[in-house]
């Protein structure tokens, strides 16, 4: 037997790539999702005995396999369109994994799972993939607060730069004192303002030093060069300075 792989969207487009190939006598063998949708395996049977010894042969060996169109017949009309509907999804959601970057290796292994486990709605929205991006990161064995000594945080504005400078002071003076850190801001907007961190300072008693250019961040460097921890609050950078 001569058996041909078929490339198609959906079982659908397969079908019909193989009656037009192969015509109505065609025995599928397997499908599989792939990357691009759907893979077949299909053939035609040679029958090179004659017909006397092929009764004997098909008791012997069981029932042959059934043709296309009698596959396709005997396919439930309900199990057929869950089908499509499961491997649109696997293609949809490969295809929103691709335009987001995510890696092949990690688009091959995945997107069946995901893509099964929810609707297709939630395919379209983007809350299915920042929860599947928040389920693989991975947390660093050692805190930051017990393994850096200076650590800047660098992001665009309003994404709690801030707020998480913060909670990182607060967390290390619980552990280590505040005697032992020390907080840089370079956000001049809002050092013109003092900002929070100068309240915050005040709170919890800590040594707060504002930098407006690189001179003045490298003096509050080594100013805190004795800390055990220097936290840096920088300026929020524009959706245009990202991308240039």
């Amino acid at each position: 037997m001569k058996l041909e792989r078929f490339y198609a969207e959906s079982m659908a487009d397969a079908l019909i790539k193989i009656q037009e190939k192969l015509g109505s006598e065609a025995v599928i063998y397997s499908q599989t999702s792939c990357a691009n949708g759907v893979e077949v395996i299909a053939g035609l049977t040679h029958q090179e005995k004659d017909t006397t010894n092929f009764s004997s042969e098909q008791k012997e060996n069981g029932p042959e396999p059934l043709s296309l169109l009698e596959k396709v017949a005997s396919i439930d009309q309900n199990s057929l369109k869950t089908e499509l509907i499961r491997i649109e999804k696997i293609t949809l959601f490969q295809q929103r994994l691709r335009s987001l970057k995510f890696p092949s290796d990690f688009i091959e292994e995945y997107s069946s799972i995901y893509a099964e486990a929810c609707e297709k709605e939630a395919i379209l929205s983007n809350e299915i993939f920042i929860k599947l991006l928040f389920s693989h990161i991975s947390l660093l064995e050692n805190e930051i607060i017990d393994s850096q000594k200076i650590c800047a945080l660098i992001g665009p504005t309003g994404i709690g730069k801030s707020t998480s400078v913060a909670k990182l002071a607060k967390r290390f003076i619980d552990k280590y004192g505040s005697k032992n850190l020390g907080i840089i801001s370079t956000d001049f907007q809002r050092i013109i303002t003092k900002n929070q961190f100068h309240y915050f300072g005040k709170l919890l008693d800590i040594d707060i030093k504002y930098a407006r250019n690189s001179l003045e961040l490298k003096e509050s460097i080594y100013f805190f060069s004795e800390k055990q921890l220097t936290l840096i609050d920088t300026a929020g950078l524009s959706l245009m300075t990202i991308k240039s």
